[in-house]
């Protein structure tokens, strides 16, 4: 279920809350080493680092889960270090491929020394904190070197979400409260006050990347998923394929989450 929370200009989704123990939950799987080290398909993760960093840079990936960028990362010659505050999935990780350096810990209280990191990817974490994410965002400030990059994604109130909010697709939610709803989820942030807010932080915006049209496409038109829902569960190279295209020609108008790309300036 989402509601609109007009006062920010964001979704709130209300489905499982986003504990540790979810995670651990949700990145369980059979064969882990397979699904780490296997190829993927990444068009965002590796390009973008090797297009703002050298290799042998120093990379942090905050909130990692089982360290699937991070074991890219180091594939391509970037020195790359995990953190994730889901316990069992950082063990479980760090048993099945020994030689990555994934680390339980907390994105709120980073165990790193100031201006240690070239570059920061936050894949998918600051949505999940109902009282925003200022301590997320000092912590980042802090560890990533002076010229250092960010690499930061969350979903965003696309055109089409801000298309379905004026014509009153959600309901608005009362948010007279400091306590998250039960089953708290997520929001989709308002990416320009995002943005703002990390410029006003010591932070300069590089670029901003729309991206996953197809989930978005999704998430927001019945007719849509009805129609996408095979090609979701397809393995075969041409549905991949075709939800690549189909992700890419959306992405701009629907895209799921977004990609900020800011630098360190102080």
């Amino acid at each position: 279920m989402r509601y609109y929370d007009p006062k920010n200009n964001r979704l709130i989704y209300i489905a499982e809350h986003a504990s540790p123990e979810y995670w651990d939950r949700h990145w369980e799987t059979q064969d882990l080493r397979k699904e780490i080290t296997k190829k993927h398909f990444d068009r965002l993760v590796i390009p973008t680092t090797k297009k703002y960093l050298a290799p042998g840079s120093r990379v942090l990936e905050g909130g990692c889960g089982t360290g699937v960028h991070v074991y890219g990362l180091k594939q391509n010659r970037f020195e790359s270090i995990g953190v994730d505050n889901a316990p069992e999935t950082v063990r479980l990780a760090k048993e099945a491929v020994p030689e990555m350096d994934i680390r339980l810990g907390d994105v709120l209280q980073l165990n790193f020394p100031d201006n240690y990191f070239d570059g920061y990817w936050s894949i998918g974490v600051i949505e999940h904190f109902w009282n925003g994410y200022d301590a997320v965002l000092q912590e980042m400030q802090r560890v990533i070197k002076p010229g250092g990059y960010l690499f930061l994604t969350f979903p965003y109130m696309s055109p089409l979400r801000r298309w379905r909010t004026r014509r009153g697709k959600y309901p608005q939610a009362e948010l007279a409260r400091d306590d998250a709803p039960r089953h708290f989820y997520q929001f989709a942030l308002d990416h320009k006050r995002v943005a703002q807010t990390f410029e006003q932080n010591g932070f300069t915006r590089v670029a901003v990347k729309p991206f996953d049209g197809f989930r978005g496409m999704r998430d927001e038109i019945s007719w849509a998923n009805r129609v996408l829902e095979p090609i979701a569960r397809g393995k075969s190279m041409a549905t991949k394929i075709i939800r690549l295209i189909i992700a890419t020609l959306c992405r701009s108008g629907a895209g799921h989450s977004v990609l900020l790309v800011l630098q360190k300036t102080k």
